[in-house]
């Protein structure tokens, strides 16, 4: 697995945390391969050892790896192969109501998080990218 960071989109951590997880679902990376280590990898690509740090501590909390003390980091099998969604709602009603909700709902883990006019852009960022995917319903106000 070879990473770019010269042409990236947002931030290095988000794009490492993205590569990997990209590369062990498509199974570039296997579960029980072992990962390179934070240091290797900050040699590497001279990109500093907090970057994956935060990278492969995501991967953690999203169930991708496991950290092995002294050991190192390793890719593991996803126990629940059903997928995480975060569903981001004005009006939690509306999820019950919806279709595509309806639909998925024995396939996914679905958590919902309410949002607001008033909540800032990067109120889920954290939240998002620990997700396999993301709903925002919206509900629009058809009075004239």
């Amino acid at each position: 697995m070879q990473l770019n960071f010269e042409k990236i989109v947002g931030t290095k951590v988000l794009y490492v945390y993205e590569s990997f997880r990209e590369a062990i679902l498509t199974g570039t990376l296997k579960p029980g391969q072992k990962l390179m280590s934070i240091k290797q990898l900050s040699t590497i690509y001279n990109v500093s050892k907090d970057t994956f740090e935060k990278a492969y501590k995501m991967l953690r909390e999203a169930g991708y790896i496991i950290s092995v003390p002294g050991k190192g980091n390793y890719v593991i099998e996803k126990k629940n192969n059903k997928l995480s969604v975060l569903v981001l709602c004005a009006d939690q009603s509306e999820v019950a109501k919806s279709p595509l909700i309806s639909a998925i709902t024995g396939i996914a883990r679905i958590t919902v998080k309410k949002i607001s006019e008033k909540s800032k852009t990067n109120t889920f960022s954290d939240d998002v990218v620990n997700y396999d995917s993301v709903i925002i319903l919206l509900k629009f106000n058809n009075k004239q």
